[in-house]
């Protein structure tokens, strides 16, 4: 009578066995891998343009066991602090409802075509189709500042010196100015009623829409003006 006991006891845990797992879901890590590539991917692609690759280093689970249900899986990355090694945040969810949570490091890569210098570009150099190039380049750690296709670098000087290979980075990229300082220029005068035009000298660096100084030879008087064009300088009266 007890093995007979027994045999349905155990027969018993079986079947409850059997009918959990009908009423359960497995999600393989490799499922769950591929949705955190798609879904970090996807968030960085709203802040960094070029082709991303995401690579999942060491997930904490082989399989998950989910309860029957619709299964979303979403993860996300902070990218406040942008880094090409980092952890993404991971929720498990069945109709709605979080069912596990976990983090796991995960490696950022953006590649991009960029402009690379071809020789040495000494600071204060500009930049020019002879010493720089388009090249595709990893540039995860530049993924902010590299220039890229779509930025025209010509008209440019560098702030630093770059080296055979660099990417040009943007942060010591500046317009090359209409108007160098102590230069001769035009100076035109206007109100509602004149336009006065005489020379002068510049005594600052201008683009177009700056506002700098200017020295009337003239009048041998300093003065505030808007550039307007190549070596003209505006100033209301």
């Amino acid at each position: 009578m007890g093995n007979i006991i027994k045999t349905v006891m155990i027969s018993l845990a079986f079947l409850i066995s059997v009918v959990g797992k009908a009423n359960a879901a497995v999600l393989d890590s490799q499922f769950i891998i591929n949705q955190i590539k798609k879904d970090v991917t996807k968030q960085i692609s709203s802040m960094v343009s070029g082709r991303i690759e995401i690579e999942v280093t060491n997930i904490p689970y082989k399989t998950i066991e989910v309860p029957e249900g619709k299964v979303d899986i979403v993860a996300s990355s902070n990218l406040q602090h942008f880094s090409s090694l980092t952890v993404a945040r991971v929720e498990i969810l069945v109709n709605g409802e979080k069912i596990k949570s976990f983090g796991t490091p995960i490696k950022i890569s953006v590649y991009d075509k960029v402009w690379v210098a071809k020789d040495v570009i000494d600071r204060g150099k500009s930049l020019s189709g002879s010493n720089i190039a388009l090249e595709k380049k990893e540039i995860t750690l530049m993924a902010e500042t590299a220039v890229r296709e779509d930025f025209s670098p010509f008209n440019c000087s560098v702030k630093k010196t770059f080296k055979p290979g660099d990417i040009i980075d943007t942060r010591y990229v500046e317009k090359i100015p209409l108007i160098i300082k102590n230069s001769p220029i035009s100076i035109v005068f206007k109100s509602s009623d004149i336009t006065i035009t005489m020379s002068a000298e510049a005594l600052d660096n201008g683009k177009i829409g700056d506002y700098i100084r200017v020295r009337s030879k003239q009048y041998k008087k300093d003065y505030i003006g808007r550039v307007i064009s190549a070596n003209t300088v505006m100033v209301n009266i």
